[in-house]
């Protein structure tokens, strides 16, 4: 998480968290509709005088989404028929 922050949370507003306090928490937040979809982490952590609850929400991705396969099969595509091919 810490390197998380460091990376992703703007330098302003991450040098206000003390992530020697941070703590990952047991409970989620989300609804078990949307508990097949999607998963969360939840920490505290201390944040100039007062501590916060930070919930990071994660989306379950077990498939290669269209667009991604419709490329990869495009590029294959256009290297069996590129002249001189030996795919």
């Amino acid at each position: 998480m810490e390197e998380y922050v460091q990376l992703f949370v703007p330098k302003e507003l991450a040098e206000k968290f003390h992530l020697d306090t941070l703590q990952q928490q047991k409970e989620s937040y989300l609804d078990k509709n949307l508990q097949q979809y999607y998963s969360d982490v939840v920490y505290t952590v201390g944040y100039g005088k007062n501590s916060v609850t930070v919930a990071l929400l994660l989306e379950h991705k077990s498939y290669v989404p269209l667009s991604s396969l419709v490329a990869a099969i495009a590029i294959h595509g256009q290297r069996l028929h590129r002249p001189g091919s030996e795919d």
